[in-house]
């Protein structure tokens, strides 16, 4: 008998599976150490702190007051966490960032890598990155009465807030707390102007928008920056009590409701503040309504609808990048009544984040990252100005800026930064160092002996200029009364000779364009600072020819504009004082304090933490025999992992009393090595439908796989390969009533594959069709006779800056020695590459056993209506409609007796055409409050064009319905 190779028709637990995907799909393939690195652990009270020796120092500092934090932040809340928590440190990663996982149990990552002063400012980011992630573990463990007793026997599935908590909430307490002490996101005035501008524009986000379901900019930092200030409002509205009492609540109870603005949270604040949420959500906005902002005048407007990440001038134009399009453009001004024009010169990685341009203006340096799974490279490479890579690149530099003969930048040790110049032949040498409370931001070479930039002390930003001979920093002060205030948020320095351009917001408005002329005649008025609001606030202002040219930041796109030649502002005059940092700050030794309990150092032991009763639940085993539902046993599902997410194990296990197996399935996804194995073991009841009816059979199969992601080059175009092998044996049931465990097994059949893609194919939350060109070969045989299957599809997207141009292109090809259908299927082999545009209209016209089968499918959008708006709990984001040209050609074998239709091309080979319609929404919802979800259901109408001749117009039609998801 031939040996079954599809799963059964039980019903398995792809509901909790699904769940519990969206929870861990940021960490499941987030390798956070290189392999083979030895770890240590350092206990405090309530922590256990996992490091490398690299990061010995920050996990000392950190036990010095992870006790205290805890303390500051449960108090707060309310809240406690009943385990100890684990908190990763790891040096590994060039990007600051960290995360906390509350899933089997509170665990926290932290990336040990300095922060970006451009992006905020804290007092001291190490002890701000740890609140903001212990925050998040401690108000997601809100839980009371019925609830906390589930999560003590059945652990963290148990966690009411998944279901209560949006977006804004569960990030807004964390960006809130960051902020209490007047430093973070909440006090920064930058993000205050984006709220200022979304209330301009009366496009502000509602509650559900900032949930997670608007997918137009400014996608997920919605739920920082409105929640942040949000929750830092109701603090100071009603108090921190009652805030407390909020998310108390929200791990009390979830109440239901057919109505978004009456269920779940809406409910759960209204009760605890006695009034509706959006009446709160609508006097916070108050708030940031402004006057007197001075629009753009449409002489000044260049190029609209753009995200512009970053801008450098040349004589008479800008480069910028174009995170929208995830381009490097050129703009050259326009002469009087032209319109501007944008010129692509390449595309570039997603997270490049600073431009420069050489004196001679024939290169170009840009700042990016370079990921592995989660791991992140500060990488600078040059480019010419016509996009070519030049081949030279700096791995470890940040903010990197032409500098005499070679480059200057900032150079990372952990959490401190330090200003290095790389000269041309590649030695490193240190100019100055920071310290954990003391960061540089981009340097900006002013001539061979200066250097601007903007250094923040003890989250404090000022401007300094950097004198090489004397191997100082003096800060640019004046004799305003509020001079502190005018440089604590300077952003986006840039030069043109002597003279600097910043970005400055004194009074939490909006910013404005501020200037310093170091070296002019007038001392007076060598200094200005505008006194104006303008329309998205005037940020990465360059001069470039006479004029000035800024990214005015508006709610969704932004704006590249140039500058008005007056402008109302104060001139002053400034002076240079020598910037003491203070030497008890400069590379002072870390080590516990006095009053902290000295713990002795132990070695990791990742097993210790691999705990099944941390998240486990009893489920039925449900099978469907012969589309008959019933139950055949019963089990329990567990997952559990290590707190570095190194190890992520998924076991599913039970008996089975009609089978008489004690069954089980177990997946572990291991990062040990450096890159991600997948394997799986199992044994179970499964069932298949043949010819001699319904049979059930033991199934016991092993599996493995290794995923893996290559960068190349900059990044631009990703590798993908995924080698995998399989094997099952099968023993079927002999309806003697014995157990499975007596039945005789088949010989094994093994499935062998490789999977191999190189692509740069990208798509923005907007769009429906993306951008790039992708190219994908997957191999795989089996060892039966006469076994072995080769596809291949090619796909190429175009969507431009043009919201109605769209076009997909996809070709494939499939050769299969076992015989394969129209649309791809074989029993042996379930994946179908090009699923999606095969020609499934013609399958039940063609043979089943076609040797190889190729075709393709060009789709253009007619239209994307946005809606972005709610029917209670499902959220509209946009209407589509696509129309497609689709083909197919096969060869059919001589036996097959099939009646073909289409056209007959050659001996035995047919072709088939159709035209497609497609009409469809994009929806969105939060079944998980805190994961949300965005399905494209759409109806789809062939017109079977090889069909229109045969005299039978009942088949020259067919219609369908498709449903995509993703999250």
């Amino acid at each position: 008998m031939k040996l079954p190779t599809t799963k059964n028709k039980s019903i398995d637990k792809s509901l909790f599976f699904f769940s519990l995907l969206l929870l861990i799909t940021p960490i499941i393939y987030g390798q956070n150490f290189k392999p083979f690195t030895k770890l240590f652990v350092l206990k405090t009270t309530h922590f256990d702190i996992i490091y490398s020796e690299q990061s010995r120092p920050t996990a000392m500092r950190l036990a010095s007051f992870a006790d205290e934090v805890y303390s500051e932040v449960s108090s707060l809340l309310g809240i406690t966490v009943p385990d100890r928590i684990p908190v990763t440190i790891t040096p590994d990663t060039d990007e600051f960032n960290g995360y906390m996982a509350a899933v089997p149990y509170p665990h926290i990552v932290l990336f040990d890598t300095p922060m970006d002063i451009e992006w905020t400012t804290f007092q001291d980011p190490l002890r701000s990155l740890f609140l903001h992630e212990l925050t998040h573990a401690i108000s997601l463990s809100s839980r009371g009465g019925f609830l906390k007793g589930l999560h003590n026997i059945f652990g963290s599935w148990a966690t009411p807030t998944l279901l209560t908590a949006p977006m804004y909430m569960i990030e807004g307490v964390t960006v809130s707390f960051e902020s209490l002490d007047g430093y973070g996101r909440a006090n920064d005035p930058l993000i205050q102007q984006r709220i200022r501008q979304a209330v301009l524009e009366k496009r502000p986000l509602s509650p559900f928008q900032a949930s997670g379901v608007y997918d137009l900019p400014p996608l997920d930092r919605a739920y920082y920056e409105y929640g942040g200030l949000f929750s830092a409002w109701l603090q100071k509205t009603y108090g921190m009590d009652t805030y407390g009492e909020l998310w108390r609540a929200m791990g009390a109870r979830i109440p239901l409701s057919l109505f978004y603005y009456n269920y779940g949270f809406a409910r759960i604040f209204k009760d605890t503040y006695h009034t509706p949420l959006k009446d709160a959500w609508q006097n916070f906005l108050k708030t940031y309504q402004s006057d007197t902002v001075q629009p753009l005048e449409p002489s000044d407007i260049l190029v609209q609808g753009l995200q512009i990440r970053c801008l450098t001038a040349a004589d008479n134009g800008v480069y910028g990048i174009d995170s929208k399009e995830q381009i490097l453009f050129k703009l050259d001004i326009p002469q009087l009544g032209q319109k501007a024009k944008v010129q692509r010169i390449r595309s570039v990685p997603d997270s490049v984040y600073e431009i420069t341009l050489n004196t001679n203006q024939d290169h170009l340096l840009l700042s990016y990252y370079r990921y592995s799974g989660a791991r992140a490279t500060a990488v600078v490479g040059e480019y010419t100005t016509a996009g070519k890579a030049t081949g030279r690149e700096w791995t470890g530099l940040y903010n990197a800026s032409y500098f005499r003969d070679g480059v200057v930048g900032i150079a990372a040790h952990l959490h401190t930064t330090d200003l290095v110049y790389i000269d041309r032949a590649g030695q490193r040498h240190r100019l100055a160092s920071g310290t954990e409370q003391i960061l540089f931001s981009k340097p900006v070479p002013i001539d061979d002996n200066r250097i601007a930039l903007i250094v923040s002390s003890k989250g404090i930003r000022k401007l300094a200029i950097f004198n090489i001979d004397e191997q100082a920093f003096y800060s640019v002060q004046t004799d305003l009364s509020d001079d502190v205030d005018r440089w604590r948020y300077i952003r986006n320095l840039s030069n043109k000779g002597s003279t600097l351009f910043f970005a400055f917001n004194h009074d939490y408005r909006f910013y404005k364009l501020g200037s310093l002329n170091l070296d002019a005649e007038n001392t007076e008025k060598a200094l200005f600072f505008s006194n104006v609001d303008r329309f998205g606030g005037v940020l990465l202002p360059v001069q470039t020819g006479e004029s000035i040219l800024y990214c005015s930041d508006g709610s969704t796109w932004d704006t590249l504009a140039r500058y008005p030649m007056s402008d109302e502002g104060t001139y002053t005059r400034f002076r240079l004082v020598p910037l003491d940092f203070g030497t008890e700050e400069i590379n002072q030794p870390v080590s516990l304090s006095s009053s902290q309990p000295k713990q002795k150092e132990a070695a990791y032991n990742p097993v210790r933490y691999l705990n099944p009763l941390k998240f486990w639940l009893p489920v039925p085993l449900i099978n469907n025999v012969d589309n008959h539902i019933r139950i055949d046993g019963m089990g329990i599902i567990t997952f559990f992992m290590d707190p570095t997410d190194t190890n992520i194990i998924f076991i599913n296990a039970g008996g089975d009393l009609v089978g008489k197996l004690g069954y089980f399935d177990i997946a572990w996804t291991s990062l040990n090595l450096g890159f991600p194995v997948v394997s799986s073991f199992s044994d179970k009841i499964e069932g298949i439908d043949s010819d001699k009816g319904y049979l059930m059979y033991r199934a016991t199969r092993a599996s493995i796989e290794s995923p893996l992601t290559i960068s190349l080059g900059d990044g631009i175009f990703n590798l993908h390969l995924i080698p995998s092998i399989a094997m099952l044996l099968a023993a079927y049931n002999p309806e003697n009533e014995s157990s499975a465990y007596q039945w005789t097994y088949e010989h094994p059949l093994w499935t062998y594959g490789i999977s191999l893609g190189i692509s740069n194919l990208y798509r923005k939350p907007w769009q429906l069709f993306g951008n790039g060109l992708g190219l994908d070969l997957y191999v795989r045989a089996t060892n039966e006779p006469n076994s072995g299957r080769l596809d291949t599809t090619l796909r190429e997207c175009k969507e431009t800056i043009f919201a109605w141009f769209g076009l997909r292109g996809s070709l494939y090809a499939a050769w299969d020695k076992q015989g394969l259908s129209l649309d791809g299927k074989n029993p042996s082999f379930e994946n179908i590459p090009f699923a999606d545009v095969a020609a499934t209209e013609y399958a039940s016209q063609a043979p089943g056993n076609l040797p190889w089968v190729t075709g393709g499918e060009l789709e253009v959008k007619l239209f994307s209506f946005e809606t972005q708006s709610n029917i209670s709990h499902l959220y509209l984001n946009r209407l589509f409609a696509t129309a497609a040209y689709r083909w197919v050609l096969y060869e059919t074998v001589a036996e097959s007796n099939l009646q073909t239709a289409g056209y007959e091309l050659s001996n035995n080979i047919y072709g088939h055409h159709s035209m497609l319609l497609k009409i469809g929404t994009v929806v969105s919802a939060t079944p998980i409050t805190m994961a949300p979800l965005r399905y494209s259901p759409y109806f789809w109408a062939a017109v079977k064009l090889s069909n229109l001749q045969d005299q039978e117009p009942n088949n020259d039609f067919q219609l369908g319905f498709a449903l995509s998801l993703e999250w």
